[in-house]
């Protein structure tokens, strides 16, 4: 907020993702968007069975991203790779592989003139520091149902995501394809072995030291959809940010309690909470 001006002034912009923004900003402010997920308070059997885009911290962060597009006239939709290539928005933020793949191969005349860092933060209230996490992307190697070895599957795992390995198969990517073919290992070993620059490679290994993702539970797809029909009421209509986030609630939770009815987990009405764990006798028996 403190730079925009100057960028604006210029017929300059920045550029971030509301879908994106939306999510990290609600981490980074100290909240996560399940409820019941504090391991000290609500038993496992209840984490993920409400939502909780409802409390004051997720309201703030909703009401935050969306000034950005209202008040402060960020774009919604535009093209990272051309913006940044013409010097019309020299700050992006978004996936560090994909930008960087393209705006190698894409941008030759500004190579050297720009790098990626780690993600600004936020203020976090309940701990009174800043909070730069971003949220990991999950994806999985599955062993199928029904294989018929599944000790060499396993074997066959261990080996494919091992260090040396992801290692080698980012390097001979990098070797046949070029620059464009930088490859995003999980395997935080196998990133200080890959073709990073050094300052790239702090930059990766900093951010990696502030990751947090959000846990996938029955229903998590009807999230993403509603918290983006809020923001759009609120961009498209002039609506509220907290009437329409709040006008959602109990859509979500509704989709929530369907899909855990379907897997025979622990459900909640919307005025029903689940009960908390009795509290540790300290120094003597539980």
């Amino acid at each position: 907020l403190t730079a925009l001006p100057v960028l604006q002034t210029n017929n300059m912009e920045m550029g971030v993702s509301y879908i994106s923004a939306l999510d990290f900003m609600i981490y980074q402010m100290g909240e996560d968007i399940w409820k019941y997920t504090d391991p000290e308070t609500y038993y496992a059997a209840d984490a993920g069975a409400k939502i909780n885009l409802d409390s004051d911290v997720a309201i703030e962060a909703f009401e935050f991203v969306c000034s950005l597009y209202t008040d402060q006239s960020f774009p919604v939709s535009y093209d990272s790779a051309n913006r940044f290539r013409t010097g019309e928005m020299p700050i992006v933020i978004g996936d560090y592989a994909s930008i960087y793949n393209t705006l190698v191969v894409y941008a030759t005349e500004i190579d050297g003139m720009w790098e990626f860092s780690s993600l600004p933060g936020s203020y976090e209230k309940k701990t009174g520091k800043f909070n730069y996490d971003s949220l990991a992307g999950v994806t999985a190697t599955v062993i199928l149902n029904g294989c018929d070895d599944t000790l060499a599957a396993w074997q066959f795992v261990q080996w494919q995501t091992s260090a040396p390995v992801q290692a080698n198969y980012a390097n001979r990517m990098v070797a046949l394809i070029g620059p464009s073919a930088k490859y995003e290992s999980a395997n935080l070993e196998a990133i200080k072995d890959m073709s990073w620059t050094a300052n790239e490679k702090a930059a990766i290994m900093n951010q990696m030291d502030h990751l947090d993702s959000i846990v996938n539970y029955p229903g998590s797809y009807i999230i993403a959809r509603n918290m983006k029909f809020a923001f759009l009421d609120v961009y498209n209509d002039g609506a509220n940010a907290r009437d329409a986030m709040m006008s959602y609630i109990n859509d979500i939770n509704d989709e929530i309690k369907r899909k855990r009815e379907e897997f025979n987990l622990n459900v909640y009405d919307s005025t029903q909470e689940p009960d908390k764990k009795p509290e540790s006798n300290q120094g003597g028996e539980q």
